[in-house]
């Protein structure tokens, strides 16, 4: 018995003999015992390993991935008729005896065997049979190996976790899943089928084998039923069973399984695996391993909807930023904002008040993530509902606070600086409610920090807040920053280390006369250089006015 390779490089057929043992599989004849002629193909790229046991192929740190039908992996074990990319060069797993093709081998083609993972709709048939010419799995998989803490189970698990850790679109994960788990034991069919969150209707998220009729054939009583109880159902022979089962029995299903996707109470979706040989019924050890892939699966339905309504409200958040930064004659104003997740607490505002003078704030709400994101909103919508109307930023800053001490938690706040600029008598009146202090820098002086006047937004404790006033002299830069920027910080060998606002202040007046962008670029960019990462462990904002 031997195994080949075979495909088409550049038009060209191409077809190799693996030899037992390691076969190392690259564009280097020097490195590699197989030539791949392709320049997508590293100079040792993968190794094939056959043995009395079968066949492993393993990924050597490639620059382009090796993929096993259509998915990337690390090391896996194939099987005749599997699809093997190594970067864009497809190939064909087959299997030989002797000079011919073994009876019952599989020789697909790249284009009959990738997974499936495009959604679609589930069809159920109550009156339609299975064709019995139709490739089975059992045709493709030769050594399932036993259940019970056998090395290809635990193997098939150890992939199927990191698949799953690993941040890739849902779909394709689907696909995967039901690969790791056709690995472990035998079946005709298997297919993951997810509820719309929107309407609840079934959608196929991927099924397997792929090459399966598009409207596939499952028993919606065996669904209902599973989606109704919220337990896996085993039936091991629908035939002594078809009284409960009929409609299943002339499908031709003989033994099937269904798993609920749970999420708490909520059914996500379900597993669905069926066979057609009345000696291949499904045991305790099946029903085992299908709820440990069904719950896996549903953890990672749950994360990317999560992860899908974070980014939708990142993208809310965003859009809730002023979408022009507004500013006198004669003056420049730039802002940037970098959360340290997808969504934040961190805000700032820009705008032209009715009286001809201009508004500029920056705030943080306590906390991170998701929750101080909900809060960030409310706090700038209601600012922006109360800036219209107020007399002085001292006067805005005591109603957002009244505003807000209700709607925040009994320990939250947000610390704020705000400031009324008028242009005609270039005056800056603000508060500092428990903000790091900004800091002036007028021609030819190190800076002036701008004290606090108050405690923070929210917090219920007897301080006073008031107002100051500096002038906006020619030539000034007022730089405004929230906590996340000098808070940055590594760890050292000793301690830990911050970015510190003293490294901050210093670079601002080495670079005080480059364009603002530029002087916001600079510092984003030494931020990130101290801490090693683009994201800091807080949410990082600045905002800069200067004059002329």
């Amino acid at each position: 018995m031997t195994y080949r390779l075979a495909g088409n490089i550049d038009g060209k057929p191409f077809s190799v003999e693996l030899a037992p043992g390691a076969n190392r599989l690259g564009r280097s004849s020097k490195d590699a015992d197989v030539v791949v002629p392709r320049d997508t193909v590293s100079r040792c790229h993968a190794r094939i390993d056959v043995t009395d046991r079968g066949l492993e192929i393993q990924d050597l740190h490639s620059h382009n991935g090796t993929f096993v039908n259509g998915a990337r992996i690390d090391r896996t074990t194939i099987r005749p008729g599997d699809a093997i990319c190594l970067g864009d060069a497809e190939l064909n797993l087959l299997q030989e005896r002797g000079s011919g093709t073994e009876p019952g081998a599989t020789t697909l083609s790249r284009q009959d065997t990738p997974l499936v993972t495009q959604s679609r709709s589930a069809t159920f048939r109550s009156d339609a049979h299975l064709d019995s010419a139709r490739l089975t799995w059992t045709h493709v998989h030769t050594d399932p190996g036993t259940l019970d803490g056998s090395p290809d189970l635990l193997k098939a698990l150890g992939d199927l976790g990191s698949c799953l850790v690993r941040d890739e679109p849902g779909r394709e994960i689907g696909a995967v899943c039901l690969e790791h788990m056709a690995r472990v034991f035998h079946f005709r069919m298997a297919c993951l089928i997810e509820f719309n969150e929107a309407n609840g209707e079934a959608e196929i998220l991927s099924h397997y084998p792929a090459h399966l009729d598009p409207e596939l054939e499952v028993s919606r009583t065996m669904v209902e039923t599973v989606v109704r109880e919220r337990k896996i159902l085993l039936v091991r022979d629908v035939a002594s069973e078809a009284s409960v089962w009929d409609t299943a029995y002339k499908k031709g299903i003989r033994s099937a399984m269904v798993a609920p996707l749970m999420e708490g109470d909520q059914v996500l979706g379900v597993l669905y695996v069926d066979h057609e040989d009345p000696l291949q019924q499904f045991e305790t050890g099946d029903q085992r391993l299908v709820q440990l892939v069904s719950d896996l699966v549903a953890a990672k339905i749950a994360s990317n909807r999560t992860r899908n309504e974070i980014e939708w409200a990142a993208f809310i958040q965003r859009r809730l930023l002023p979408e022009s930064l507004p500013h006198p004659q004669g003056y420049a104003m730039a802002a940037r904002l970098v959360p340290s997740h997808c969504v934040g607490g961190d805000l700032y505002e820009a705008m032209e008040l009715p009286d001809g003078r201009y508004l500029y704030a920056l705030g943080d709400v306590m906390g991170h993530g998701v929750g101080a994101a909900i809060m960030m909103s409310s706090v700038l919508a209601t600012l922006r509902a109360l800036a219209r109307r107020a007399e002085s930023p001292l006067e805005l800053a005591s109603q957002l606070h009244e505003a807000m001490v209700e709607q925040l938690a009994p320990e939250g706040y947000v610390t704020l600086f705000l400031a009324f600029l008028d242009p005609r008598t270039h005056q800056l009146d603000y508060v500092t409610a428990g903000h790091p202090a900004p800091v002036l820098l007028r021609p030819g002086e190190d800076g002036e920090f701008l004290a606090s006047t108050g405690a923070a937004i929210g917090m219920r404790i007897p301080v006073t807040l008031s107002s100051a006033r500096i002038e906006f002299t020619p030539g000034s830069l007022l730089a405004i920053w929230s906590d996340g920027l000098p808070e940055a910080f590594r760890l050292g060998l000793q301690h830990m280390q911050e970015f510190t606002q003293e490294r901050l202040v210093a670079r601002i007046r080495d670079i005080r006369h480059q364009p603002l962008d530029a002087i916001l670029d600079d510092l984003f960019r030494q931020s990130e250089a101290f801490v090693g990462a683009p994201r800091s462990q807080d949410d990082r904002t600045m905002v800069l006015l200067s004059r002329e």
